[in-house]
């Protein structure tokens, strides 16, 4: 007589995220895990939900590596497990640095102790709290809704998009390579603002990273980053359009107008979001003005 099955060896499996082109993935999940065309294009549409609650572990296991292969991240875990709490990660600015005292005092009595300065909360994407619960959001954030001038930005990490950069120190010859690993691994390599890359998923920047980290690469959560937005010409404008222009616009002064160039551009914008900053380039092409945006890098 056989034995039965043992408990340990049945699992469940859970899809967290979808990062490739989810029609491909639907026949996949209707042939391995048993589910309905109709089933599987819900829960690839959602990007996450319960693909199997009873299943041997070794079939489980042995369908991983086509999962990966069409972009979908899973986790398995014994039969009846609780799903694991969704994380978020927190991105925290200060508008007054008047208050950054009492900001750091109060994220050292959330977060515990740390060499906080106001300066962390500058930057491309200010001071981030990763793998937070829902539950840790809203103490963090109730605890700073009294201190003025603090943004708040939250991301779910299973959805989150990161957008690559690199230093101004990166070499010529680390850079080529790079590119040509970012076209292999089929990341655009053509996106918003100075991005190397852009709408990378955790899992494709860890890889990144990993291999050419130590070349001034980095990557900015979509959600987070600020970008300065900058004109570099008149465009289509006449010259006295352009000052006229200019002037109302950011009050400086003639000479500072006639002193842009492409190599030497006029910032028009500060610290706009990602969403901001491609609204305010369509005004601006609507105008007849040539701008781009720049990633805050301080």
């Amino acid at each position: 007589m056989n034995a039965p099955q043992l408990a340990e060896d049945t699992v469940q499996v859970t899809l967290l995220a979808v990062s490739g082109p989810s029609a491909l993935a639907v026949q996949t999940l209707s042939q391995h895990f048993g589910l309905s065309v109709k089933r599987a294009e819900s829960v690839l549409s959602q990007g996450h939900g319960m693909i199997a609650t009873n299943m041997a572990m070794a079939a489980a296991r042995a369908v991983l590596p086509l999962l990966a292969s069409l972009g979908l991240q899973v986790a398995i875990l014994p039969t009846g497990a609780e799903p694991e709490a969704e994380r978020h990660d927190l991105s925290i600015r200060l508008t007054n640095s008047f208050h950054a005292a009492r900001l750091i005092r109060t994220l050292h009595r959330l977060v515990g102790p740390g060499n906080m300065n106001s300066h962390w909360f500058d930057g491309p994407s200010g001071m981030v709290l990763e793998g937070l619960t829902a539950a840790k959001i809203e103490w963090i954030t109730a605890a700073l809704r009294p201190i003025s001038g603090v943004q708040l930005t939250v991301t779910m990490q299973r959805v989150a998009l990161y957008d690559l950069f690199c230093t101004i120190e990166t070499d010529t010859t680390d850079m080529m390579q790079l590119r040509r690993h970012l076209r292999l691994l089929g990341c655009p390599t053509s996106g918003f603002g100075d991005t190397l890359a852009s709408g990378l998923d955790r899992r494709s920047l860890d890889h990144v990273m990993a291999r050419f980290g130590q070349s001034g690469v980095f990557g900015i959560n979509q959600d987070f980053a600020r970008f300065d937005l900058l004109v570099s010409g008149k465009g289509s404008l006449t010259d006295q359009e352009f000052a006229d222009f200019l002037i109302t616009r950011t009050g400086c002064t003639p000479k500072m107008v006639r002193a842009i160039t492409p190599t030497a551009p006029m910032r028009i914008e500060s610290c706009l979001t990602r969403t901001a900053a491609s609204q305010f380039l369509g005004d601006y092409g609507a105008i007849g003005i040539p701008a781009f945006a720049r990633l805050i890098r301080h």
